[in-house]
């Protein structure tokens, strides 16, 4: 793949090296609270043990101003059959959230979706309580596919979980 379809106008996206990169994201989590926020998920489920997983793809994203790591973004769950995947983009300090990075992120990780990998789908879950987010994946192209009541608890409350799509017609015509 040719590096400049890694790269958008903020960010460009790094494939991992195992070992190095392994332990600089296993510090991430503490850095950040990023996991408390996600909630029941895992690091496993998260893919911190960064094994390379046959039905997925991972890689850095470096902030292109600093051409340092702040955050990850990967495909899971690659079904080559539906031609379809999993979502996950993540900043690990908390001073990149408000930042225009996750829009330029995100183009990125889609063009690499529908372009190169030839996905006809991209679904991706959230808690229904993180609106910008959710403006966020909207503002991309992003619709509501489905709600899941009670999906995880966010500190005494219960929360609904969000599952949106957004499928190639939708991303070509933007």
């Amino acid at each position: 793949m040719c590096a400049q379809h890694l790269q958008g106008e903020r960010v460009r996206l790094v494939a991992l090296k195992s070992d190095s990169d392994a332990e600089m994201m296993a510090h991430w989590p503490a850095m950040s609270g990023v996991w408390r926020l996600l909630d029941a998920v895992s690091d496993d489920q998260h893919g911190l043990d960064q094994r390379p997983a046959a039905s997925g793809v991972i890689f850095r994203v470096h902030a292109l101003a600093e051409d340092r790591p702040i955050g990850h973004a990967r495909l899971f769950g690659i079904c080559r059959v539906h031609r379809d995947a999993w979502l996950d983009v993540n900043f690990h300090r908390r001073e990149h959230w408000d930042e225009p990075f996750g829009a330029d992120t995100l183009q990125v990780m889609l063009r690499y979706a529908f372009g190169e990998l030839g996905l006809n789908r991209i679904a991706l879950g959230m808690f229904e309580y993180d609106a910008h987010l959710m403006r966020a994946y909207e503002e991309a192209g992003f619709t509501i596919e489905g709600r899941m009541l009670e999906e995880s608890s966010h500190g005494a409350q219960r929360r609904a979980g969000v599952l949106m799509e957004l499928r190639r017609e939708a991303w070509n015509t933007e």
